[in-house]
């Protein structure tokens, strides 16, 4: 029954793509005059290779891999009013995270060769209306790394420290006026996860529990909405953000099967996606010349017996002199309402429950860059620390070192005192083109 669900979740899935690129196709008919195209496309990109060590003794997998990525970004213009942007990528690795040629709605665990990370067509008809259709990346938080207000885009975990963002196949209607703007945004029939951690990122390390993904059906019910209104008064510009549909990161539930004979059980780990509406906002403010304030309130609700509901907080300021930047933000979570069914794990978005976490970075806009990421979390007793280093070798060719040190309180069984000893070095050469 599974196979056969994931099957027509396949089928469907490729059914809306094609339905995306016969809307945008006519659309590009409808609109575009006698005249060829008023600009050819412009297209830049990288080919990046990786390689990591781990040095741990203790470590749970291999002792080193490496990661290979060319991708190409593109623009152009059709008429005055319809422009179009495409991303994707085609990556290999040598730990086995890859497998398949393409995947419409990250229904495989693990990444495919080939990502189409998005690729939008950009209707103006007016200069204050714009109507965006295709695979797009939407993404409302005002923060860099933990966002609260990120229930919009998801992202291909496979490696959480080297994630990207994803887009999903939707309608962006943006409006702007005198008071600010409005943004409607709506993913109609497929629900998207984001892919989950793998290898020795997993979340679910234990080999011998089944591990299954319980992606929804396409479906009208199954269409996500989300509101953004933006104001500015002044130099203060706030936003309120509201999403109905469901959560992209997964909740671990358990689930035992029976086997037959005395009363003998299997255990299997279920991913499932809570339904979950979300309201909040997010502010930012320029208190001095080179000091900018960020906050952020976001509120989860669920139906779901086996999720909480919740509060996430976030505040945090970005400091600018010279060729230095310097962040330092926090993130707090306070559970309102909490769910009546024990699960396995709560999910990537309930990592950071009391978190410190900031970067200074060093950019002269020359050849050397430095920066420092990392953070601490006084609930979770555990903290991440993320240097980097790269040199541009010539005019398209940049250099890197790079590394990632974890530690935790021993004897929980958190995510972080789980991976503690999967720290690495690694080096990276970048060539852009």
């Amino acid at each position: 029954m599974r196979a056969g669900r994931s099957a027509s979740g396949r089928v469907t899935g490729r059914t809306i793509l094609l339905g995306a690129v016969a809307l945008a196709f006519s659309t590009v008919i409808a609109t575009v005059d006698r005249a060829s195209a008023i600009d050819p496309p412009r297209i830049s990109g990288h080919a990046k290779y990786e390689n990591f060590s781990y040095p741990d003794p203790d470590r749970s997998d291999v002792s080193w891999e490496s990661f290979f990525e060319i991708l190409v970004r593109g623009r152009g213009r059709l008429t005055d009013q319809l422009t179009y942007r495409f991303e994707a990528a085609a990556v290999a690795d040598t730990v086995h995270f890859t497998a398949g040629a393409f995947s419409v709605r990250n229904d495989e665990r693990r990444r495919p060769y080939l990502i189409l990370v998005d690729a939008v067509v950009d209707y103006r008809p007016r200069d204050d209306l714009r109507i965006s259709a295709g695979k797009q990346i939407v993404n409302w938080s005002v923060f860099d790394e933990i966002q609260p207000a990120n229930v919009t885009s998801v992202r291909d975990a496979s490696d959480p420290f080297r994630d990207r963002d994803l887009g999903l196949y939707s309608i962006l209607v943006h409006y702007e006026h005198a008071f600010g703007f409005v943004d409607f945004f709506v993913v109609p029939f497929a629900f998207t996860p984001t892919r989950l951690p793998q290898g020795r990122w997993n979340i679910i390390r234990d080999d011998d529990v089944a591990k299954i993904q319980d992606l929804p059906p396409a479906q009208f019910k199954e269409t996500q909405a989300a509101l953004r209104l933006g104001f500015e008064v002044e130099q203060l510009e706030l936003s309120l953000i509201g999403y109905v549909g469901r959560d992209t990161s997964a909740v671990f539930i358990p689930n035992l099967v029976f086997v037959g004979g005395e009363d003998r059980f299997d255990l299997e780990i279920i991913d499932r996606y809570p339904e979950i509406r979300v309201g909040g906002l997010n502010a930012t403010y320029p208190i001095l010349d080179s000091l900018l304030g960020r906050l952020e309130v976001v509120y989860f609700s669920s139906p779901e017996e086996y999720q909480d509901n919740f509060l996430h907080a976030a505040a945090g300021a970005e400091y600018s002199i010279r060729d230095y930047r310097i962040v330092l933000n926090y993130q707090h979570e306070e559970i309102i309402d909490h769910a009546e069914v024990e699960v396995t794990d709560k999910g990537e978005r309930r990592f950071f429950r009391d978190f410190v976490y900031g970067e200074v970075s060093y950019n002269a806009g020359a050849r050397l860059q430095c920066r420092v990421r990392g953070g601490y979390d006084f609930r979770g007793n555990f903290w991440v620390l993320r240097p980097e280093v790269s040199y541009r070798v010539w005019r398209d060719l940049r250099v890197g070192l790079s590394g990632d040190v974890i530690d935790s309180e021993t004897g929980s069984d958190r995510y972080f005192e789980r991976i503690r000893h999967e720290d690495r070095i690694g080096m990276d050469m970048t060539y852009s083109f």
